[in-house]
């Protein structure tokens, strides 16, 4: 059984981000390999996938807003507090939301366990 593909206005959970996030990277991945690339990506490359699946995340004031209040909620913490983990106060909503997504997958998951594991 195939499971539906979930897009940004789907999400409404920190799972969903974070599943949102993974099936991003390693389907990217997956088809610049079976289409211009030999080989599985080195660590560089997927942090590289990465940093452009959140940075296309984060475009959007009103998708940011979205993914800072389901984690703040979740996570029970304050995102511009002076005590976040990010070592200083975000900016705006976009640096807020693109510290916590990245927070969010190296906080929950290895993600490159999760790319090589769906590669083979």
């Amino acid at each position: 059984m195939k499971t539906k593909q979930i897009t940004l206005e789907d999400i409404t959970t920190k799972r969903e981000l974070l599943h949102y996030i993974l099936d991003s990277v390693r389907t990217d991945i997956k088809y610049d390999i079976e289409n211009y690339e030999d080989g599985e990506p080195e660590h560089e490359t997927i942090d590289e996938y990465l940093h452009q699946t959140i940075d296309t995340m984060c475009i959007y004031t009103y998708n940011c807003k979205k993914f800072i209040k389901i984690l703040e909620e979740q996570n029970d913490f304050d995102i511009f507090s002076d005590d976040n983990s990010f070592g200083s106060i975000p900016r705006n909503y976009s640096e807020a939301a693109y510290y916590a997504l990245y927070d969010l997958v190296y906080n929950e998951v290895n993600i490159y366990s999760e790319v090589y594991n769906f590669l083979k």
